[in-house]
């Protein structure tokens, strides 16, 4: 499982990696936000989808990009 309690494994140095090529942390947590809220809203939209409750999704995929910033930002 790429996730465990509190770390990203599939994520392991790339907080490293960015900042060795001067990229700062935060603006690649901006991104991996901006990612997050395209992928929202790619689940709330509900055209040629069968309607039901997706809030749980949206909730799980929200946890996996806020892993995702924290490990970067």
């Amino acid at each position: 499982d790429a996730f465990r309690p509190g770390k990203i494994v599939c994520l392991n140095g790339l907080r490293e990696t960015y900042l060795a090529l001067g990229v700062p942390g935060a603006s690649v947590a901006e991104g991996v936000r901006k990612m997050k809220d395209a992928a929202i809203a790619l689940v709330n939209d509900r055209n040629g989808i069968t309607p039901g409750d997706c809030s749980a999704l949206v909730s799980e995929i929200g946890t996996y990009f806020d892993r995702a910033a924290s490990a970067v930002g």
